[in-house]
Formats: C-alpha cells, structure tokens, sequence
C-alpha cells in the first residue's frame, strides 16, 4: 500500500519514503537493523538517533508482559511499538498513517484526537505518547483524557521538546505551540497522575540539530555520503550519551524532556 508523498517527507526517521533501487536498499537495511533487539540495544544508535534507542527501551521496560494494553498515541508508522510485546492500538489524525499501520503492522488503528479518546475508562496499562504534547491545542484536556483511559496503577510516558534550552521556533517542519520546562511540565502531568518524573536528556543540543538537519537533506535528495555523515553523527551521539549523559546530574539542559507518571490506584 502506498503511502502519499506529503506524509513521506518529513524530519522522522520513520517516515522517509523506501524507495526502489539503491537508496531503497540502504532504507530497508536501517530499518531491519533498527527492528534487531540486539542491535537497537547495542549499535541501533548508529543506525537511527539515540533520541529513538532510549525512547525505545524505556518503553519496553514498562510493559510487563505480554498481555500489556497499550496506547500509542500519535502512531504515524508504528516504529516506537509495533515491536512490542503486547496488545498495542494506536491512534493519529492522519489518515496516511492509520492506513500505513493497518497494512503493515499489527497495531489496531483508531483514528481520533488525543483530547478525545474513543475508549472506555482505564483501558490500557502503558499510554505512550512522544513529541505530541506540543501540538495539541488543549493540552490540559489531553492530559486528562490520557488519566482517564490509563489503568489504575497503570503508567504514561511521554516525551517534549524541553523548553529550558529548545526555542519554540524550529528548523522543522512542524507547528510546535509550545514548550515546556520541566516544572510547567511536572505541574501539567501532576493535575491527573501521581509519582510524576520528568528529566531531561540529550544534552548535546548542537549535535543532535546538525544531525536532524542532515536528515532532512538527506529526505529531500538522498546522497550517500549524507547518509554516512549521519551514521557517524549518530555514532557520535552514541558515545558521548553512554559515556558523559548517563553519569551526569539532570540539569535540566537535555534536549528532550522524557516524563514517567502513574495514574493513581482506586
């Protein structure tokens, strides 16, 4: 099934077109080697940002088992959880993206808005949501309706730009309404979760924009050496996370803001 061009270009790993001849090879290669558990937890980071690595493994921690019900909310192509073992439904405004997900993945597709949830009171036990919050008009109503629909004990992680160091205004082909600190984020999520925690990471800034930007050179007219300049960034990236980020005191100067919180039992 065909994806259409408009939602192929754009910033995200995920959603750069597999074309058919060599830069078609090279795609299919990343993305089977990003799929490989070994690899994603080992050298995936070289293949796909550590920004994805991270996100990803956190993810995984939280589902406990097999049986977990989970929430994917802003699917697009799945790439965050379509690997997961568990019962996964995802949910996105674009319907590109559902019917891409309905086709290739075993993710069951609804499509709706996160301030309006089409599921029944404490459905699921891990509502993922990365890079979404920020887009959405209402987020205190996303908020809540993400409460509403996580199970009691159940767990929300979710991702944003961190607004201590990232500017609203971006080289990126998105509509960002705003940023968050980690304290306006804290206060947001504490309305309706308890054991809130948000940290920041990614302190390489600089880094991880010249990377994107490559990325998106490389979207618009695929190189190959555009390609190895961003295996080698990601390389980069790698090292200076595990060696330096892991062993740092959160400062709040990362990148991104990565928040974990659990909706209070009944």
């Amino acid at each position: 099934m065909h994806v259409p061009s408009q939602y192929d270009i754009d910033w995200h790993p995920s959603t750069v077109p597999v074309d058919p001849g060599f830069k078609g090879s090279l795609k299919r290669l990343k993305r089977a080697m990003e799929k490989n558990t070994f690899l994603r937890r080992t050298a995936g980071c070289f293949l796909n940002s550590i920004f994805t690595t991270v996100v990803m493994n956190t993810l995984e921690h939280l589902v406990s088992s097999p049986d977990a019900r989970v929430l994917d909310v802003g699917v697009r192509r799945g790439d965050f959880t379509n690997n997961l073992r568990a019962r996964v439904v995802g949910i996105d405004v674009d319907f590109p993206s559902l019917e891409y997900i309905a086709h290739h993945t075993d993710i069951v597709p609804f499509h709706a808005t996160a301030e309006a949830l089409p599921f029944m009171a404490h459905s699921f036990d891990v509502v993922f949501c990365t890079e979404v919050i920020e887009h959405v008009e209402r987020d205190d109503l996303m908020v809540k309706e993400l409460a509403r629909v996580t199970a009691p004990d159940g767990v929300l992680l979710l991702t944003t730009p961190n607004g201590a160091v990232v500017p609203l205004v971006r080289e990126i082909n998105h509509v960002h309404l705003r940023h968050y600190k980690p304290a306006e984020l804290t206060t947001l999520l504490s309305a309706s979760y308890e054991e809130v925690n948000v940290h920041s990471r990614f302190i390489f800034k600089w880094l991880i924009e010249w990377e994107a930007s490559v990325y998106q050179a490389f979207t618009r007219r695929p190189r190959l050496w555009l390609y190895a300049l961003r295996l080698i960034l990601c390389a980069v990236q790698s090292f200076l996370y595990y060696g330096f980020e892991k062993f740092l005191p959160d400062r709040h100067l990362g990148y991104n803001l990565v928040a974990t919180a659990r909706c209070p039992k009944k």
